[in-house]
């Protein structure tokens, strides 16, 4: 469209790329073998310019709710059960589903704030799991 035109003359998208990556590499590298938490995926997918970071939890509700006392946003990645897709059937499907959330690595991020993100799941994952 021309708003997106518009708007991407006026935003450096090779340094936004950048700083997801950096984010996500940052949160992959902080939470790697930490009990609780696994990464969805890989830590550098090529071609892939991430907006969250994945996340396989054992109790994503409880952990979203600790994680937003000490102010860390996050996302129920799957919130709803599409009519089409036969979850019933597919338990890999429906436990990805009810397992996985989303942590934020956008480019707004500071790189002190993505490392606080880690410190917070780090407490969480000390005094829960």
């Amino acid at each position: 469209t021309g708003f997106s035109r518009w708007a991407c003359n006026r935003v450096d998208i090779a340094a936004i790329k950048k700083k997801r990556k950096n984010h996500y590499a940052c949160l992959y590298s902080g939470l790697k073998g930490l009990n609780g938490i696994e990464s969805l995926l890989p830590e550098n997918t090529e071609g892939v310019t991430p907006w969250l970071f994945l996340a396989l939890v054992r109790s994503p509700v409880h952990m979203q709710g600790f994680l937003k006392t000490r102010g860390v946003n996050s996302i129920q990645f799957w919130s709803f059960y599409h009519k089409a897709f036969p979850f019933q059937r597919d338990s890999y499907a429906k436990f990805l589903k009810q397992h996985v959330i989303g942590l934020p690595v956008h480019q707004d991020l500071t790189t002190g704030e993505v490392a606080r993100i880690s410190e917070v799941i780090h407490e969480y994952c000390r005094r829960f799991d």
